[in-house]
């Protein structure tokens, strides 16, 4: 197991990665255990809250490999985020060509669109709501803020895909309402992100039919 900490933007969350079970070696069938070859967010306050990043499909544990315990350290994922809490790195040989420590490959998870563990800097005179929440049709983003400016506005589902966006330009101080169409929305929880040159801030809600 490796555990970073690096966000230090974005407190509240540890980065974990595990790799697999070293049983493996001589039989396959054995069952899995919970998270184990899997890279995730688990929340620091006690609640047990997981967000479920990636299996990284990298095996340290192989009669293959040269070293007398059959293993490989770089092997390991060793998922690091960064200070913003927002992308995820770390290691994978797939399976391949396992005995040989060039056969790590990197990959990069962008964590910016999710519902819990999305990028959040100062929001500090930003407020925003969904009116109404639940959604059906139409409906609105409530803004109040102390800026002027430009204004991009993004929707996530619960799996980090990006359902709409749209540039919004000369946006005045004060009360904004933006509104937006869900009518062709799937029922379910939606994250939006209201992000300006110098503040972010996001709300979630509900679409229903």
């Amino acid at each position: 197991m490796h555990i970073s900490l690096r966000n230090t933007l974005r407190h509240g969350w540890c980065f974990i990665s595990t790799f697999d079970y070293v049983g493996r070696l001589t039989d396959d069938s054995i069952s899995w255990l919970p998270f184990e070859d899997e890279v995730f967010a688990l929340k620091t306050d006690g609640s047990g809250d997981v967000q479920r990043i990636a299996h990284h499909h990298s095996r340290r544990f192989s009669p293959a490999t040269p070293d007398p315990d059959n293993s490989v350290y770089w092997a390991e994922p060793h998922a690091t985020v960064n200070r913003a809490g927002t992308k995820v790195i770390w290691g994978s040989n797939w399976r391949e060509n396992m005995d040989q420590v060039w056969a790590v490959d990197s990959y990069i998870c962008d964590l910016s669109g999710w519902a819990g563990v999305e990028e959040k800097k100062s929001n500090e005179g930003m407020q925003l709501s969904v009116f109404p929440d639940p959604a059906k049709d139409r409906c609105f983003l409530r803004c109040n803020h102390s800026w002027s400016g430009m204004g991009y506005l993004t929707i996530t589902d619960t799996f980090g895909r990006k359902i709409f966006e749209r540039e919004y330009f000369n946006i005045e101080p004060g009360l904004s309402q933006i509104p937006f169409d869900v009518s062709a929305f799937n029922p379910g929880l939606y994250c939006l992100r209201f992000k300006t040159t110098d503040q972010c801030n996001s709300v979630l809600f509900v679409v229903i039919r």
